[in-house]
């Protein structure tokens, strides 16, 4: 039995509470200042409101202000929140560390530094661990297609967990799998986590084409769909291939597994859905806040394209040519372009094959 803390009892933080209880640990779920309407309800009740499935038995619940008794001789702290909120509850632990600790992060997304550095999420926790124990402490993310209503409810998934200490994703491992939820591990945490950051930007694009759709009354739009779907792995490998990473990562569960799932449903891609029928970005995001749903794919494709362009300073790649998909989302979302002109940009982009 192993002493786990999550941080975060939103849906993938408390989701994650059912293969751990499977496999008999001890877990403490805490909620943010975000999570206290879920907190109670789980007391009350033992019903998670927004996953709507009984939490397991061996999980107790933490409300905000008792995360020290949470992570009292915890081994593994898990943080189940969203990007936005990495930095600020990472600054939270890190004076409870300790040295045999692992953490294992879900976020997804990118940070800006002042500098303009673009940091991956275990580079954003990384940073705020103090010096007695940053590069001692691994760090685990978790990539891959995992929508956490189907891991609560023990539908087959499989993921895959990355870090740069192979034995501590070796024994996560060990600690998450069940016969319905398999981990993968590997040590390229960098194509990792930019997959997992990238695919909620490219799902907004896929999204679109399921808006234009229904705005021009088409029966399918199957064909720009599969298009824009293969144009966001191209580019999603032309960055990662960039900064080193592996493209076979891409190809796998943290690449076009996850990309594929987000697709499907979900913020993003429905986010891209009401741009497609016409609205602006601001219209938009409007409309998310009415249903209490951020889009982490918006920021993200602000981070996405600053790093294109740093890359392109640096003579790494040029947008124009091998970004033509990302560069026309971002001139829909901060540039107020009509994606039906972007779309057809796009397609006016591309370069037929050699020898056509």
């Amino acid at each position: 039995m192993v002493k786990i803390a999550i941080l975060g009892a939103g849906v993938m933080g408390s989701a994650l509470t059912v293969p751990l209880a499977t496999n008999n640990h001890e877990i403490n779920l805490w909620g943010t200042e975000l999570d206290t309407d879920i907190i109670e309800e789980i007391r009350k009740t033992g019903f998670h409101p927004r996953l709507n499935l009984r939490i397991p038995k061996n999980v107790e619940t933490f409300s905000v202000d008792q995360l020290d008794l949470a992570l009292k001789d915890r081994q593994i702290v898990v943080l189940g929140i969203s990007s936005e909120a990495v930095k600020i509850i990472a600054k939270r632990l890190a004076p409870h560390l300790r040295k045999d600790v692992i953490i294992v992060t879900v976020a997804k997304g990118l940070e800006t530094e002042p500098t303009g550095k673009i940091l991956t999420m275990p580079e954003v926790i990384e940073s705020e661990i103090s010096k007695e124990f940053r590069g001692k402490i691994p760090i685990v993310a978790i990539g891959g297609p995992s929508i956490a209503k189907e891991v609560a409810q023990e539908i087959p998934t499989a993921v895959t967990f990355a870090s740069k200490n192979i034995k501590a994703a070796e024994l996560c491992q060990k600690i998450f799998s069940t016969p319905k939820y398999r981990v993968e591990i590997t040590t390229d945490v960098k194509s990792v986590e930019l997959c997992a950051a990238l695919k909620n930007v490219y799902a907004i694009a896929v999204g679109i084409c399921d808006g234009l759709k229904k705005r021009n009354n088409l029966e399918t739009m199957n064909n720009t769909k599969a298009l824009v779907f293969t144009y966001a792995v191209k580019e999603m490998s032309k960055i990662i291939q960039t900064l080193g990473g592996k493209t076979e990562t891409v190809m796998g569960l943290a690449g076009i597994g996850d990309l594929d799932v987000t697709c499907k449903g979900g913020r993003n891609a429905f986010f891209g859905e009401i741009l497609g029928s016409g609205m602006t970005s601001t219209q938009a995001l409007d409309e998310m806040k009415k249903r209490k749903q951020t889009v982490e794919g918006y920021p993200t494709t602000q981070k996405a394209y600053e790093l294109g362009r740093i890359l392109q300073k640096e003579d790494k790649l040029n947008i124009e040519n091998d970004l033509p998909l990302l560069k026309e989302l971002y001139a829909v979302l901060y540039e107020d372009k009509p994606a039906d002109k972007a779309i057809k940009s796009f397609l006016k982009k591309l370069q037929p094959p050699k020898g056509s």
